[in-house]
């Protein structure tokens, strides 16, 4: 763990840097959307830099990117999509591309800095440093309890769990490897064409 309190401009660094990482992880999600209503689940995810992108979810590929050619899957196939597209049913409802790369949440929100230091937290084992983004909410609502706490990684940079002060929704990641290099392969899509599932019903 770092010495010290690290500064705003220090975490911000660290992600930015993180962008250039192979990784490999799962990232386990929950959303409360009523009391009684909570949906959990989990992503299998591959990123790479250049938006080199696979996520699965019960190994079942949702999404698969290299550069610009991006499919993600639509009505029991997978189907090609707009490179600047992000928002998908299948990704829902914790989108596992606001963890990672230039246009993460985090990057691409131009999140100002936080009213209050970071503070020492811990997600699987690996430690990291936690904030509260003051202008970043769940929704529209703006309330003060949906404002969104980041935990960034100490060694990586990665953003290690992104969830609302109030506990309605969390994404973590888990099982996180850092990878040398993987296949060109594994991020790309053959135009096979994939069966009627209801993962994107």
């Amino acid at each position: 763990m770092s010495d010290g309190v690290l500064t705003w401009a220090d975490l911000a660094n660290r992600h930015e840097a993180s962008h250039d990482l192979f990784v490999s992880c799962s990232i386990d999600y929950s959303f409360r959307v009523r009391e009684d209503d909570e949906q959990t689940g989990a992503f299998a995810v591959w990123h790479g830099p250049q938006d080199r992108w696979r996520v699965e979810v019960s190994e079942q590929p949702v999404y698969v990117r290299t550069g610009d050619l991006a499919f993600a899957l639509k009505k029991g196939t997978m189907q090609r999509q707009e490179p600047t597209a992000r928002q998908f049913t299948v990704l829902q409802p914790v989108n596992p591309l606001w963890f990672f790369g230039p246009n993460s949440l985090l990057s691409r929100s131009g999140v100002l800095a936080p009213s209050a230091s970071a503070i020492a937290a811990e997600v699987d084992g690996r430690s990291g440093w936690s904030f509260v983004a003051d202008q970043l909410t769940l929704g529209a609502r703006n309330a003060p309890g949906d404002r969104l706490e980041f935990v960034i990684d100490d060694k990586t940079g990665l953003v290690l769990r992104i969830g609302s002060v109030n506990g309605r929704l969390s994404g973590e990641l888990r099982a996180v490897q850092v990878i040398e290099w993987l296949p060109d392969s594994l991020f790309e899509w053959s135009d096979e064409v994939v069966g009627p599932n209801g993962l994107d019903d």
